[in-house]
């Protein structure tokens, strides 16, 4: 088995690993060793987590697919409604993040993708006519409202919905805010 090959089967084995436990495994010289992960990272199969001297190694491509299929009529919602940040700050988008979540999560994909629509068109029942979500009945209850001069306050979207947690939007702005990046 060449040097590359064997790397990755005992990166993928072992889910990650740093340079000196493939050197322990494999007996190839340090050196040679970065060598070939320089190589792996360029050719944008490895991520490199961490910094020296807790340095390790994951494969870049998810091992958390399914191939399990989402109906039709769910497909469409499911690509424009669904985006998910993977630990490894991977940007799913649809189809992709919603079987990465439920293979996390150990769900069946089918029947969670039914029960994601309907939680969507429950949560539908906010929206206006012109589809936003009128914020003024939170602040009714408001303390000191009196002194909010607001005539309307309107939503594009929740910000997160039960069991299923942050929306598109909601994971975009909370990593807009965490890298202080308006993309």
């Amino acid at each position: 088995m060449k040097a590359k090959a064997l790397i990755l089967k005992l990166i993928a084995e072992k889910g990650a690993l740093s340079a000196n436990e493939l050197n322990r495994l494999t007996g190839f010289s340090t050196q040679y060793i970065h060598r070939i992960l320089k190589n792996l990272l360029l050719g944008d199969r490895l991520i490199k987590m961490g910094t020296s001297p807790k340095t390790v190694y994951k494969l870049k491509s998810l091992s958390k697919t399914n191939k399990e299929s989402i109906a039709n009529e769910f497909s469409g919602i499911i690509n424009t409604k669904f985006l998910l940040v993977t630990p490894l700050g991977e940007r799913l988008n649809g189809e992709e993040a919603f079987k990465y979540w439920c293979v996390e999560r150990k769900l069946p994909v089918a029947k969670t993708a039914k029960e994601y629509i309907s939680t969507l068109k429950k949560y539908e029942q906010y929206k206006t006519k012109i589809a936003l979500i009128n914020g003024m009945g939170k602040l009714q209850n408001t303390k000191g409202i009196g002194k909010i001069h607001l005539d309307n306050l309107y939503y594009a979207d929740f910000y997160a919905i039960e069991r299923f947690g942050k929306t598109k939007l909601g994971q975009l702005m909370h990593y807009g805010k965490m890298a202080q990046n308006i993309d």
